[in-house]
């Protein structure tokens, strides 16, 4: 009787057992956790952080459960007052607030902050300016341009900057076509630059923005809703090879040039951006030319090598560009390199010459960090 009283038992389990997952219940009771510790994550001043915890890593239970540690928020430095702005600078993770001084000139107008841009409106309908390169003459060191936006016939303007201007301001609008085919050079200086851009959009055959010097600080701010800096045309194809002589082999095509780079600057680079959509652009290198063809017998000509394209932003060294809107679009990219050229075409048995390689790709030239 004591038999089967176990043996009824021993089923019973085994029923039980059935019904827990093969037992998973049972081994549940007896199972020893594989503890790991989970590390606490250091709040910033932006985002969350975690304590330290643990888990089992075979069952992955929660033995020690995290906690959100809220961000710390920034603890800003002293005001630092420069010539068109100030900033202040978080001491623990160095995002800079910044607030821009708003004296404006009356338009065409000079003012003791700003100076004007010689009270030449660049955009009016009839364009009675002589000729296309425009230099500030004025005395001030800070200098602002006012971009209108619309329709207007004139276009492709160069802006020079005097060495004695340390500060510039352009004012462009929200809405309206872009600027087509305006260059800023800023001639070589002794001192940091400082440049503002608001709202400004430019399509441009060349380089848009241009400083000579180097090993001098160059620092841009983007300001508004859309700050647009696009190379549109495309670099100069390369000319056929040379014409075969008499008899022989055909020459091969010549290099495309290289795409314009959007925005070149020598010195040291930092581009604050505070805007809702950037776009920065180089732009397309050139075609490669056709190798040309042997004249009555012998190999056609190689085709000519495509130019590279131009970078978004061209100097000694990498542009810092510094994000601090959230929900700011950030689109920096290089040229597309041009089309290798064809190769000429044998005669008499020879061989068609080999096609040019492509171009490379121009990159953006920076480094991109988001502060937000």
């Amino acid at each position: 009787m004591k038999k089967i009283t176990i043996l009824l038992i021993v089923l019973a389990m085994i029923s039980v057992c059935a019904g827990f997952s093969a037992c998973g219940l049972i081994d549940e009771w007896f199972h020893k956790h594989t503890v790991v510790e989970d590390a606490a994550v250091a709040a910033t001043c932006t985002e969350d952080g975690l304590t330290a915890g643990s888990h089992c890593s075979e069952c992955n239970q929660i033995i020690v459960a995290q906690e959100v540690v809220p961000a710390t928020g920034h603890k800003f430095d002293e005001w630092v007052t420069e010539s068109d702005r100030q900033y202040r600078a978080c001491t623990k993770c160095e995002f800079r607030e910044m607030q821009y001084f708003e004296e404006r000139p009356a338009e065409g107008e000079s003012s003791a902050v700003y100076g004007s841009y010689g009270n030449f409106d660049l955009f009016r309908s009839d364009c009675r300016e002589d000729g296309k390169k425009l230099t500030y003459d004025g005395a001030s060191n800070r200098l602002e341009v006012n971009l209108r936006a619309g329709t207007y016939s004139c276009n492709g303007y160069l802006i020079v900057i005097p060495r004695r201007v340390l500060s510039l301001r352009f004012v462009g609008e929200t809405k309206g076509d872009p600027y087509f085919n305006l260059q800023i050079v800023a001639e070589s200086r002794m001192t940091d630059l400082s440049v503002r851009f608001e709202n400004v959009r430019i399509e441009s055959d060349r380089s848009i923005f241009v400083s000579e010097t180097k090993n001098i600080n160059v620092n841009i701010a983007m300001a508004g809703e859309k700050c647009s800096f696009c190379v549109t045309g495309k670099a100069a194809n390369g000319a056929t090879g040379a014409e075969a002589g008499l008899a022989g082999n055909g020459n091969s095509g010549k290099t495309g040039s290289e795409g314009a780079s959007a925005m070149v600057v020598n010195g040291l680079c930092t581009i604050d951006v505070n805007v809702k959509i950037l776009e920065i652009k180089g732009g397309e290198g050139g075609d490669g030319g056709k190798g040309s063809s042997a004249k009555s017998f012998g190999d056609g000509g190689k085709g000519g090598k495509g130019g590279n394209g131009g970078n978004a932003i061209k100097g000694e060294n990498l542009a810092n560009v510094i994000v601090y809107s959230a929900d700011c679009k950030v689109s920096i990219s290089g040229g597309l390199g041009g089309k290798g050229g064809k190769g000429g075409s044998g005669k008499t048995g020879g061989k068609t010459g080999k096609e040019g390689a492509a171009g490379s790709d121009g990159n953006s030239g920076c480094e991109i960090i988001y502060k937000n």
